[in-house]
This record gives structure tokens, C-alpha cells and sequence, in this order.
């Protein structure tokens, strides 16, 4: 299981200087490595519970259409309701795990309700139904705690304590019109857009790797934002654990783009300054917000737009784990599954990589140190440098030099992928759209 906790990741900058970002973790699916086999086992449908185990939602979906016709309801319901909540489709995710729930659940066993209802409280939170996503998470805990040691039940009730402190809050909404900004770089390089709030207009960074949007404590209160009282606790890459609290901006624009009742994460501004670098964030633009906003288009000079309706011209090569985006890198004959961050400075590939490329990776790279820490503290990872890569991303050659291999493991968050797709391989390109709908990223 991987807990709901918010770390904080240090993202290349320099071999000296590296950019700690939030990132925010959900309750996974924990109990699918222990007996989805055994449904597997059953019912024949091996293949489509390895390609789940890997989280490979692409090959996934490709079996699944394939042996739909042969499926049972049952199945058919489950793998299609995990193929759904990948896919973006949380309202037809939900549908079928309520039919699930309502004419097969006495055929669903201890270990394969609780990944279900996992994915329905992701699909909750995606909806903003908060109120449903933490009645979930209670269902999980009075059901099945059983199956949790003390600390993943700690995880589970402080879970549970963010969606009930959010509980009467509106959902997010969005009045969309055609919009065009001017992002910049800020002074460590980050993708930066201009956020009105009230009559104050300030820079944001903009971060697909953020799962919930964030602000400084002092600045949510310079905006006058509605602060929830609640204390959420969030752990880091250093195990220090740190609280948060909660904020709502009743209305924030993109340019003429309007979205209501913005959830963020408020941080003590220790947690988001950098004084060995001179430097201090005061809020990041996270998922929910682009998945409001359904497309947008980045240009390299400098261009960010908002179009007024979503393209439909490429096929699908986007899927999310729980609020991370995912894509596919070549390297060679390989296909890497990576998670895709415009909040990183630069590209990294996870231990998985390294484990499954050891030799390859240790006559080739250059053993060196980056640092992984939080607001508590920092510690150096071995990793190896490879010179030169070569990749191929969306059907196009990218080329890195210097790209640093992880020998440990960076989190809980890297167990399933091979990397970390950053900025070093996006400005590569001059254009690139992202696509929540779709559900797609374009490079041109």
C-alpha cells in the first residue's frame, strides 16, 4: 500500500543543488499483489492480473478489449472499473463498481473488495465528492483493518480526516474560455504561470507531478483564502513527518479562465523556502486543476493556452496512477512506464530501471551522489550517471546527456515505474499539449 502522505522530492537542478517539490501520494491498491492472483487463478484471466499488478494500463486496456467477449460479468467489471479510473473515466469507474458491489459482492473475497473500493475512493476524490471519498475510506477501515498493520491504519484514518475536512466544501468547477498566458522560468528554472486571486496576480509553478495544488501558509493569508483548521499529516522522503492544513480560493483566474472552490494544501513557508538558494515558492498548480481545465498547450516561446474546446486527434497515450500521470519511453526495445512531471528540473530513471539494467548501467555510468530530503533533512543516494541516452517518446528521438540512475529507492512512489519524465526532455520540443480528456500528451 502506498499511504496518503505529501513528500517532498528533491528534483534535479544541479550535481550541488537540487529543487524540493511537493508531491501528494494516495492510499493504493495494497492488496493486489496478494490474492488478485487467486481471482486470477480462477477465472483464467492471468494475463489481465499481471498487467494490473505492473500498473501497465496500456497493455491492460489491449487484453482486456481483447477478451471481453469472453470475460464474466464479474470480471468484466472489475479489470473494466481499474481500465475506467486510469483512463480518466471516474463516472463510468464508479458505475460499474456500485454494479459490482450490488450483484457480485458476495462473490468479491477480503482481498479483492478493498482495491475496488480504493479505486471508487480515488474516483470520488477525481469528482470531487468528497464527502463519498471519505465515507470509502471508512468502509475500508471498519471492513478490513484486519488486513493493515498500526501504520498503514495511521495512513488510512489521516486519509480519511482530509476528505472529511473537505467534506462541506463545493466542488471544484470551471468556467472555461479560450485563454492564452506567458509562462516563464523561475530562478531555478521551474515552469511558472501567472494566477489572479482577488486583485493580486502572482506567479505559480505549474507541476503535473503535484497531486493536490499548494501555497505557503503566508501567502494563503496575504490572499485572503479560506483556511480549514484541520491537521493533516504529511511524511517526506526522510521520514520526518510535518502537518498541513487546508484552503479553499473561493475564485482564481488563468487570464479569462475561471475556477472556483480550488483546493490547496497550506504549508508553514519553511517548508517551501530554499535559503541556500535564495529562493522560495509560494504556490503550486497541481493535477486537479489541469484535469479542470481538460487541455492545455505549451509552447517553447513561451506560450501557454487554453484552447475552448479539447482536441481529439491523437489516440491515447496517457493513463494515471490514482493523481499521477503516466507515459511510455522507449529505450531501445524497452518500454519504460514513467511518470510525467513538468515540476522536474530533469529526468532520472528509478532503481526498477537499474535493477533490471545492472551491468548495462555500471560499465556505462559514472557513480555519483544526489540529494533526497524534506522540510527534515537531507541524504545522498548513490546513483549512476550514464553520458549519453537515447529515447524515444510519443514516436520521436530525444537524446540526455548525464542521466542520473537511481540504485535505491526514492519512495514509495517508484515502485511500479522505471522514471521520472522531466523538463529536459520536454524542452526537446517546441510544442506540447496535454490532454485530460482524451486522455493524451503530444510533442511537436
Amino acid at each position: 500500500m502506498q499511504p496518503f502522505r505529501v513528500f517532498l522530492r528533491l528534483k534535479a537542478i544541479s550535481s550541488k543543488h537540487r529543487f524540493k517539490a511537493m508531491k501528494t501520494q494516495w492510499l493504493s491498491v495494497f492488496f493486489l499483489s496478494l490474492s488478485n492472483y487467486a481471482l486470477a487463478q480462477q477465472t483464467g484471466t492471468s494475463i489481465l492480473e499481471k498487467f494490473l499488478q505492473e500498473k501497465d494500463f496500456l497493455k491492460l486496456e489491449a487484453s482486456y478489449r481483447q477478451q471481453k467477449d469472453t470475460l464474466s460479468e464479474l470480471n468484466s467489471l472489475y479489470y473494466g472499473a481499474f481500465i475506467d479510473n486510469a483512463s480518466n473515466r471516474c463516472t463510468q469507474s464508479a458505475k460499474k463498481i456500485e454494479s459490482l458491489l450490488k450483484y457480485h459482492k458476495s462473490e468479491l473475497t477480503p482481498q479483492t473488495a478493498p482495491p475496488l473500493l480504493n479505486v471508487q475512493m480515488d474516483n470520488f476524490v477525481k469528482l470531487n465528492a468528497y464527502r463519498k471519498a471519505a465515507k470509502v475510506g471508512e468502509q475500508i477501515l471498519a471492513s478490513y483493518s484486519t488486513f493493515l498493520d498500526s501504520a498503514k491504519v495511521a495512513d488510512l484514518k489521516n486519509t480519511i480526516k482530509l476528505w472529511r475536512a473537505l467534506e462541506n466544501v463545493p466542488p471544484q468547477q470551471i468556467t472555461k474560455v479560450e485563454s492564452r498566458v506567458k509562462w516563464t522560468r523561475d530562478k531555478i528554472g521551474l515552469m511558472n504561470i501567472p494566477i489572479r486571486i482577488g486583485n493580486q496576480v502572482s506567479d505559480f509553478v505549474f507541476d503535473t507531478g503535484a497531486n493536490l495544488s499548494t501555497i505557503s501558509l503566508s501567502y494563503a493569508q496575504k490572499l485572503k483564502l479560506k483556511i480549514i483548521a484541520t491537521s493533516i499529516d504529511l511524511g517526506s522522503s526522510t521520514s520526518i513527518q510535518n502537518q498541513a492544513m487546508l484552503a479553499i480560493a473561493p475564485s482564481i483566474f488563468i487570464d479569462k479562465t475561471e475556477l472556483k472552490n480550488v483546493v490547496f494544501l497550506v504549508l508553514p513557508d519553511k517548508n517551501l523556502q530554499f535559503p541556500q538558494l535564495d529562493f522560495a515558492i509560494h504556490g503550486i498548480i497541481g493535477f486537479p486543476v489541469m484535469n479542470l481545465l481538460r487541455e492545455v498547450q505549451i509552447a517553447r516561446d513561451g506560450q501557454f493556452y487554453i484552447p475552448p474546446s479539447v482536441s481529439t486527434n491523437v489516440g491515447q497515450n496517457l493513463f494515471l496512477d490514482e493523481l499521477t500521470p503516466v507515459i511510455q519511453l522507449q529505450v531501445g526495445d524497452d518500454t519504460l512506464l514513467c511518470h510525467f512531471d513538468t515540476g522536474a528540473m530533469k529526468t532520472e530513471l528509478f532503481k526498477k530501471y537499474y535493477d533490471a539494467n545492472k551491468s548495462k548501467v555500471e560499465s556505462e555510468g559514472k557513480i555519483d551522489s544526489i540529494g533526497r530530503g524534506g522540510a527534515g533533512g537531507v541524504h545522498k543516494i548513490e546513483v549512476y550517471k550514464i553520458p549519453l541516452s537515447t529515447f524515444t517518446i510519443q514516436g520521436k528521438k530525444v537524446a540526455l546527456a548525464n542521466l542520473p540512475v537511481l540504485t535505491e529507492s526514492a519512495g514509495d512512489f517508484d515502485a511500479h515505474f522505471y522514471g521520472n519524465i522531466g523538463q529536459d526532455i520536454i524542452n526537446q520540443f517546441n510544442k506540447m499539449t496535454i490532454n485530460f480528456q482524451s486522455m493524451y500528451i503530444d510533442f511537436n
